[in-house]
């Protein structure tokens, strides 16, 4: 039985508990009272009684499948994030490999390339690999970029600059909110969340 089905089931019987509770027996022709088979009801106080034990004793059964349920769940949800937590450490240490092999990569390149401009070699071809030194496309250079922007700005020259969009200091606003301060478009909100340990 999967969780949602127990928790329809405990909305079944929540529902069944107000009918047992307005639960009035019918009579039969003599006016005695009957049960849903007939059967006379030799006290009907002690027949409801029954109705409720046998409703609670329910009650605790699905409590209890439930509870194994949702306990079960969590396990494996503990488990996933466990696995996660190992994902993670394994791919800082691949990333730490991957890292060092680039490094290693770029200082043999530039190894490779000042020995090609020493024997001034611009070329190499082989079928393992071919080798060569080019002239890329120009790239602009800003020497001294706060410099720039200041001459940038007093010479009205916003066309060279790029503004960032403005964003919002939450941790402010959340301290002028618990002050009871009206501010427009914001509000506190506590969330419900589930905890598992």
């Amino acid at each position: 039985m999967k969780l949602y089905e127990i928790t329809g089931d405990f909305s079944d019987l929540y529902d069944r508990f107000n009918d047992i509770d307005a639960w009035e027996p019918d009579t039969d022709e003599d006016g005695r009272p009957i049960d849903e088979n007939g059967e006379v009801i030799e006290n009907v106080t002690a027949y409801k009684e029954a109705m409720f034990e046998a409703w609670f004793d329910t009650l605790e059964g699905i409590e209890e499948l439930f509870e194994d349920k949702a306990v079960n769940i969590a396990v494996y949800i503990k488990n996933l994030r466990s696995e996660a937590e190992q994902l993670k450490a394994e791919k800082l240490k691949l990333e730490k490999r991957q890292s060092a092999k680039n490094k290693l990569a770029d200082r043999l390149e530039k190894y490779l390339f000042d020995s090609m401009q020493k024997v001034k070699r611009t070329q190499i071809d082989r079928p393992q690999a071919k080798i060569r030194i080019k002239q890329n496309p120009e790239s602009t250079v800003i020497e001294n970029e706060q410099e720039f922007i200041k001459w940038a700005e007093c010479n009205d020259r916003d066309d060279l600059l790029k503004y960032e969009q403005p964003s919002v200091k939450k941790a402010v606003v959340k301290a002028l909110l618990k002050k009871k301060e009206e501010i427009p478009f914001a509000h506190l909100e506590r969330k419900t969340v589930l905890e598992i340990k």
